[in-house]
């Protein structure tokens, strides 16, 4: 079976594992649109930067777009996630109450939480989450969304967005293990990035981060193998039939960045 093959993961701290990785998707309360210019995304970016640091969570990629926020992390305990994502939501409700004069809980909880199992899993969800905010806003290059983590990884901008002095962000490991740290570490980001996903891998893909499947090898209730735990890339096919041999290929083709 393929590497992308998805199971699905209850978002209860008891089903949550410190030190393992995850993606988490907020959505906006009633579809509403909750970043309404770049003080609201900044003011939202500086709380999950700084907050991440307090609650022991590990922040790797992040995407905000106008009524949606995707985050990779690793937490620390099983009630970092939950204790973090509700003081950085509270937070900002009270700031949008305040300046917008809207009572309103922006996000009104995790909408859901997906364990993302092996490296492939790993770089897939998070290639999916930094081309995201770009893909839906029609733009040609991942750089142009401001609000996701393509800038920080593809050219290693330590801009401090929480005027604090520190930077709190972190690479996943796999990164490293992948790329490399070498002068053109960047450059294999940037095209392993620049190479997207066909159409039906990047709805694939969605569809299941936004549904709390897990990604990867270890999936809940699956047996499965990441051939050598590479970073994927899904290919086109084309004529496909029907959506399910869609999905299929979107499951079942992989590439490994060149080093």
């Amino acid at each position: 079976m393929s590497d992308l093959r998805t199971s699905t993961m209850n978002s209860s701290p008891d089903h949550i594992n410190r030190q393992r990785s995850y993606c988490c998707y907020l959505k906006g309360a009633m579809g509403s649109l909750c970043f309404i210019d770049d003080y609201c995304y900044e003011f939202y970016l500086q709380r999950l930067q700084a907050r991440s640091h307090w609650f022991g969570v590990s922040l790797h990629a992040w995407a905000l777009l106008p009524n949606e926020v995707f985050l990779l992390i690793t937490p620390l305990s099983r009630s970092a996630i939950a204790r973090w994502t509700d003081s950085v939501n509270g937070c900002f409700g009270d700031y949008f109450q305040q300046r917008f004069e809207r009572s309103l809980r922006v996000f009104p909880s995790l909408k859901a939480i997906s364990g993302i199992h092996g490296a492939a899993a790993v770089l897939n969800c998070q290639k999916f989450i930094e081309r995201e905010g770009s893909q839906q806003a029609g733009f040609d290059h991942p750089g142009k969304h401001h609000w996701s983590s393509y800038s920080y990884h593809a050219f290693g901008s330590q801009s401090d967005l929480n005027g604090s002095g520190r930077v709190h962000k972190t690479s996943h490991p796999v990164m490293h293990a992948t790329f490399g740290n070498d002068i053109g570490s960047k450059q294999r980001y940037r095209q392993f990035i620049a190479n997207g996903f066909s159409e039906p891998s990047r709805r694939f893909l969605r569809r299941s981060l936004t549904q709390g499947k897990a990604l990867g090898s270890c999936a809940a209730g699956n047996t499965e193998s990441v051939e050598g735990e590479r970073a994927i890339t899904l290919s086109r096919r084309p004529n496909f039939n029907t959506e399910t041999e869609r999905f299929e290929a979107a499951r079942n083709s992989i590439h490994l960045p060149a080093r």
